[in-house]
């Protein structure tokens, strides 16, 4: 996936995890950091009140197979849960799209139930196109946490 910039936001317990991997100019990136904190902090611990708020900022359903890329996560995901979930386990995921600063960018939004285990909701907003890392350091104030480790894919 060459070029991938994604900021997600996995939820659990009330927990948040945010990783990324790549951006542009300044501006670009406050829209696209924007737009994650938009789109999936509010409701953050609920997929179907996620998915609500996303309709209601205009972001329209994207075809997981409509993008290559996006269809990568989406196969990562179903292999993941194929080789290490239980037979009670379920995976909820929903694909948006919207431009961002006149750049396409997906959002996806997941929810794994694993009964007496996790309930994990999560909201990943990516720009496919990107070919620099986004800053990681207004992603680390907006969180209030310091940055403990990154990683920079070669594409």
């Amino acid at each position: 996936m060459t070029g991938l910039r994604t900021l997600s936001a996995a939820m659990a317990l009330g927990a948040a995890a945010v990783s990324l991997p790549a951006a542009a100019n300044a501006s670009y990136e406050a829209a696209f950091l924007d737009a994650f904190r938009n789109a999936c902090v509010p409701e953050r611990r609920s997929y179907r009140r996620t998915l609500a708020n996303v309709r209601a900022l205009g972001w329209h359903p994207a075809a997981k197979s409509e993008n290559d890329e996006l269809r990568a996560v989406v196969e990562l995901a179903n292999k993941a849960m194929a080789e290490d979930a239980g037979p009670d386990w379920l995976l909820e995921m929903s694909a948006y799209e919207q431009v961002v600063a006149g750049r396409l960018n997906y959002l996806v939004v997941s929810r794994i139930v694993a009964p007496r285990i996790v309930r994990l909701v999560s909201c990943g907003l990516y720009d496919f196109d990107a070919t620099d890392a986004i800053d990681p350091q207004p992603v680390s104030d907006f969180l209030g946490i310091p940055i403990e480790r990154s990683r920079r894919d070669k594409g």
